[in-house]
């Protein structure tokens, strides 16, 4: 008996399924790719383009160098004056009274200028315009090293200021604001070897998380540790304010100090644009936490 070999025509390959789905699932994934490339590079020549800069090529003549150069100047010159004109506008709707009838300071003006003409977001530019109308009402109201200090801010870091601003408080006939987070209970004199108790809030559940703070310190706009006051009188009282509410704290024994953050001199000038807003879950947290140490009225 004669066996018959398949010859090589009589064979039919087995088709690669497998091999074609996953060519076709790369060759998706690379389109993918080239067209959030093209739209990253699209959203990178918009930005460029607001300052007169376009992507060049080998061929460039000089004298097409210097006409962009010249455009590029043109625009960044309207730019800053078009900042400017927001900047003033601002100032022309804030609600303030005629104040003090001295000017403001010449050096101070121009060196306001330099900075404003740069500030771009149109929030930071209504912070500029608010302080520029009050200084022009009370002359001395903003430092310049306040000025260098929000020239920095952008305005993610002005919402964080922002804030902080919202939770903090103020003591009658200071200036500064605290933000409070609790209070430390010293041990007795019999009891010297026991740990001090804190009673404190964790700021995060309201919006201002423990990095915000460092970038709130590391900007000069709070001071760089938790503060403590000093071991308060249990024979009298301070009076707060924190947004809407006013309230009155008296030490219930001996050993309790506030713990707080405390603003700086730039912090506390620039806390009175952003202006508080009322957080009436932190004040109720704040005031159920330091029942247990004071009488609050």
């Amino acid at each position: 008996m004669k066996i018959q070999t398949p010859t090589s025509a009589s064979i039919t390959p087995v088709p690669k399924r497998q091999d074609n789905k996953a060519s076709k699932t790369r060759e998706a994934d690379n389109k993918a790719d080239k067209v959030d490339r093209q739209q990253l590079h699209s959203r990178m020549s918009q930005w460029f383009a607001q300052v007169g800069v376009s992507p060049s090529t080998d061929a460039i003549l000089q004298s097409d160098i210097d006409r962009r150069a010249r455009r590029r100047q043109q625009m960044m010159a309207a730019r800053k004056l078009k900042n400017l004109e927001a900047v003033l506008n601002v100032a022309l709707t804030v609600n303030i009274d005629s104040g003090r009838p001295e000017h403001i300071d010449a050096d101070w003006f121009f060196s306001f200028i330099d900075l404003a003409e740069n500030i771009h977001s149109p929030h930071m530019q209504d912070v500029w315009g608010k302080i520029f109308a009050v200084e022009t009402s009370r002359p001395g109201s903003f430092s310049l090293n306040t000025l260098q200090v929000l020239k920095q801010l952008t305005h993610r870091e002005a919402k964080m200021f922002t804030t902080a601003v919202n939770l903090s408080s103020k003591r009658k006939f200071e200036s500064t604001p605290r933000i409070l987070v609790g209070f430390n209970q010293r041990p007795a004199l019999w009891k010297l070897f026991t740990l001090s108790k804190t009673h404190q809030l964790n700021l995060s559940e309201f919006g201002l998380a423990y990095p915000d703070l460092l970038s709130l310190i590391d900007m000069k706009l709070i001071y760089n540790s938790e503060l403590e006051s000093g071991e308060l009188s249990t024979e009298s009282s301070s009076q707060w304010r924190c947004g809407e509410r006013t309230f009155y704290l008296a030490a219930r024994r001996p050993g309790i100090a506030l713990k707080y953050y405390k603003f700086t001199p730039v912090g506390a000038e620039l806390a009175r644009l952003f202006g508080v807003k009322h957080h009436a879950g932190y004040v109720d947290a704040l005031l159920a936490t330091m029942k247990s140490g004071f009488e609050i009225t």
